[in-house]
C-alpha cells in the first residue's frame, strides 16, 4: 500500500508538471526504489520512460538527452554534478526532480542552478501529486500495448549510445514469463 501510494503520488506530481501521457522522461539514476517507483508511475501515465546509464561519459548522457526531446529528468543527488555539467548543452530540459543522495553529506548540497531548470526532489514532487487537482479522465488513462513504455540507451560500444524500444506489451509478456515460471515453484 506504501509503495501504491508512492506511485499514485509520483505519478499525479508528474501530470501537474504538465506532462502529458505520450511525453518522455528520463530516469538517469543507479538502481534503486525510487527508480522502480518513478518508472512505474510513468507507466501507469502513459509516459516513456527513456533510461541512460550513470556510468555513460558526458558526451554519451548529452547525446541520449537531446536525441529522445528530453525536458522532464529524474535522477538522483548524487548524480547532479555531473549531470550539471552538460545542462547548458542540451535543448529541451526544464525541470530536473532529483533522490536523495544516500550519503548526509551530499544531501545538505543544494543543486546549482542552471539557465532556466527547475530542480525539485522527489520529495515536493509527491508532495505536490498528493495535493494536485487533475481530471479523472487523465487519471484513468492508460498505455495502449503498442505504445513504448521504454527506450533504454545501452553504452554505444561503436559511437554514441543507441536507444532500444521495449512496447508495453513486451513489458507484460516478460511478468507473465516470469509468474508462468516462479509461482510454481
Amino acid at each position: 500500500r506504501q509503495a501504491c501510494a508512492r506511485i499514485d503520488a509520483i505519478g499525479r506530481g508528474l501530470l501537474a508538471l504538465n506532462i502529458k501521457p505520450g511525453d518522455k522522461i528520463l530516469i538517469f539514476s543507479e538502481t534503486r526504489p525510487e527508480w522502480l517507483l518513478t518508472a512505474f508511475a510513468a507507466f501507469r501515465h502513459s509516459l516513456t520512460v527513456v533510461t541512460l546509464l550513470p556510468t555513460l561519459d558526458d558526451e554519451g548522457v548529452k547525446h541520449g538527452i537531446n536525441e529522445s526531446g528530453i525536458s522532464t529528468i529524474i535522477t538522483s543527488q548524487d548524480l547532479l554534478s555531473k549531470l550539471q555539467k552538460i545542462l547548458n548543452d542540451t535543448e529541451k530540459v526544464r525541470q530536473v526532480i532529483y533522490f536523495p543522495a544516500r550519503t548526509t553529506s551530499e544531501r545538505s548540497k543544494a543543486p546549482k542552478e542552471v539557465k532556466n531548470i527547475e530542480f525539485i526532489s522527489i520529495e515536493k514532487l509527491e508532495e505536490q501529486g498528493k495535493n494536485a487537482t487533475i481530471d479523472e479522465q487523465t487519471l484513468r488513462k492508460r498505455p495502449k500495448r503498442e505504445d513504448i513504455a521504454v527506450i533504454m540507451y545501452t553504452s554505444g560500444s561503436t559511437g554514441p549510445p543507441k536507444g532500444a524500444s521495449i512496447r508495453h506489451e513486451n513489458v507484460i509478456a516478460a511478468i507473465t514469463g516470469q509468474k508462468e515460471r516462479v509461482f510454481p515453484i
